[in-house]
């Protein structure tokens, strides 16, 4: 199975969209996080020899991971700025 630019940035949108949905997140969070989606996708385009299916499972499983990732560590992120609001 192939995946295509449009797919894979359709992935992305999606990505995004789960991201706000799910806690309101300071816009340079999710800066970071769209920063890093870019540059996996980038990476494994110039990765020579990697078929298509290849390219596009890596960058996919790349950019779930790196998004629950990012999910995981919001609730830390949100406990430190609601104690820094605190002061």
């Amino acid at each position: 199975m192939s995946i295509t630019k449009r797919q894979l940035r359709r992935i992305i949108k999606e990505e995004k969209v789960k991201v706000l949905n799910e806690q309101t997140v300071p816009s340079d969070y999710t800066d970071a996080l769209f920063g890093e989606m870019s540059s996996i996708w980038e990476y494994y385009s110039s990765v020579p020899g990697l078929s298509p299916e290849e390219r596009a499972a890596k960058t996919t499983a790349d950019i779930e991971a790196v998004t629950q990732e990012f999910l995981a560590y919001m609730p830390v992120l949100s406990t430190q700025e609601q104690d820094n609001e605190n002061y």
